[in-house]
């Protein structure tokens, strides 16, 4: 009841038309809680009554007779005078305001019936001291010198409770609102929290859409670029093996055939031998065919060559060493187990 108290609240301190804001849900919760059932004859009476039951709500005005701006000035205000400066807007319809000022609103409802009820008690206060010291007053008339009673002690029993129960009487009031004023405490505490996690949610739901826009690197480029890093990889060993062989005193020639693949030497003597083993009358095509298929056997032995001179990089050594440590770890458990079987069967 108290947030469809605060939805007629927006209403009425915006003064302006909002159109049916609030009335159409305050409806549809008063028929999901049941209470159409126990008229089921009346389908629009019940609608209708409905209706009058939402104009009856009382009417609380932050600023009786103010307008709307005059109203979020009273409002920043209030929350001010209970140590709540965050900045925030109230829109003139309730419906275009975000989650996070609806709550602020709300929260200024809620301290608004706080403070009304504490200047109550401010004014209650009074009446609950006087009956207090009334009811510790003593009639002296009733003891004698020695302040031993001199009626019976079922007569002072019953003065004795009269006086109770005029206490009672006279202090109602103060007492019966003060658990409203406590739970109206313990209510704003709550919605300071509240307003905590919903600004914490929204953040994080800012954060989920921005990185739902950011544009990542397609598979290809990734790709390519892992491939440049190898290629500098390699690029980086032959530059040292070269370094190296410059400092063991070798030749250029010998370097050139260091890096080149075994089989490279053997494949231009096959090259010399085809060409001079061509005679002048044989044709050119089958010649051709026969270089071409030596060709590709020489290619695909180069790649073989080239692929088996790639060193393993090194997240594949640590994956290797990784995949022995546990082959090792599940052959000591295997062990233990057959052990343990064996000594069960024994």
């Amino acid at each position: 009841n108290r947030w469809w108290d605060f939805i007629k609240w927006q209403v009425d301190n915006r003064d302006i038309e909002v159109g049916d804001y609030g009335f159409p849900d305050y409806l549809e919760a008063r028929r999901r809680k049941g209470l159409r059932e126990y008229y089921p004859g009346s389908g629009p009476e019940y609608d209708e009554s409905t209706a009058r039951l939402w104009e009856m709500k009382r009417k609380y005005r932050e600023v009786p007779g103010g307008s709307f701006s005059a109203y979020q000035e009273a409002v920043k205000k209030r929350l001010a005078c209970h140590n709540f400066t965050r900045e925030f807007r109230l829109e003139a319809d309730p419906r275009q305001q975000d989650a996070w000022t609806t709550w602020v609103e709300y929260l200024n409802f809620e301290y608004f019936e706080r403070d009304r009820l504490a200047a109550l008690l401010m004014r209650l206060e009074q009446d609950y001291i006087n009956a207090w010291d009334k009811f510790l007053v003593v009639d002296s008339s009733r003891f004698d010198a020695f302040g031993r009673p001199l009626a019976e002690p079922e007569d002072n029993f019953g003065a004795l409770q009269q006086r109770v129960d005029i206490f009672i009487r006279d202090t109602y009031p103060y007492r019966s609102k003060e658990p409203f004023f406590r739970h109206q405490r313990v209510l704003t505490r709550w919605i300071l929290e509240q307003l905590g996690l919903i600004e914490a949610e929204t953040k994080q739901q800012r954060t989920a859409k921005d990185c739902g826009q950011t544009k990542f690197p397609s598979s290809k480029k990734r790709k390519q670029a892992e491939d440049e890093e190898v290629d500098d990889e390699e690029s980086g060993r032959s530059l040292k093996r070269s370094k190296q062989d410059g400092a063991s005193g070798q030749n250029p020639t010998q370097q050139l055939a260091r890096g080149r693949p075994k089989n490279f030497t053997k494949a231009r003597a096959s090259k010399r031998g085809a060409r001079k083993s061509r005679l002048p009358g044989q044709p050119a095509s089958s010649q051709k065919n026969t270089n071409l298929d030596s060709q590709k056997s020489q290619s695909s032995k180069r790649r073989s060559c080239a692929e088996a001179m790639v060193l393993p990089s090194p997240i594949r050594r640590r994956s290797q060493r990784l995949q022995a440590r546990l082959q090792e770890r599940y052959s000591q458990v295997d062990r233990r187990a057959r052990g343990v079987i064996a000594e069960f069967e024994m």
